[in-house]
């Protein structure tokens, strides 16, 4: 089988599967049985690989009537994955005042417990710095995942 560049730089990770060949899954290897293994293979076995927060949603300056409805979607998505926590990371934008981010992360925090009935322990609130824009990223974090990382693009 061929595999085009697509292919090959997409990886599918399945943890029931214990190789993996591009987006084509391999069966697993029968015992006893050596499986040639090229350098385009991975070893995927459960708990060998971090899980990965996953980016629920990203928006600028918006008003406050579309911020709740973001926030609404999010809360639904947090109280659906009860062992999952929530991470929101604000960024100040390049004419941000000094404290804009701190303020919006609180914001979001203050209306996820007060409105929506979140409990305060499963979030995590960050001053992620400066971006060209003021930014809001609302994460949902399954447990045992890695935090997202925190991206400023600018310096201030």
């Amino acid at each position: 089988m061929k595999l085009n560049h697509l292919s090959v730089s997409m990886f599918v990770l399945m943890a029931t599967m214990p190789f993996v060949v591009g987006t084509t899954l391999l069966p697993q290897q029968a015992e006893g049985q050596n499986l040639k293994r090229s350098p385009l293979i991975e070893s995927v076995r459960p708990g060998n690989f971090a899980r990965k927060s996953i980016l629920f949603e990203t928006y600028g300056q918006i008003s406050r009537s579309d911020e709740v409805k973001h926030l609404n979607r999010y809360s639904k998505e947090l109280q659906a994955e009860e062992t999952a926590t929530a991470c929101i990371i604000a960024y100040g934008g390049r004419d941000s005042a000094s404290n804009e981010a701190e303020k919006r992360v609180t914001r979001v925090k203050d209306y996820l417990v007060s409105s929506r009935g979140i409990d305060a322990a499963r979030l995590t609130l960050v001053d992620g710095g400066y971006r060209e824009d003021a930014t809001t990223e609302l994460w949902i974090v399954p447990q045992g995942a890695v935090p997202p990382p925190v991206t400023p693009t600018i310096d201030r």
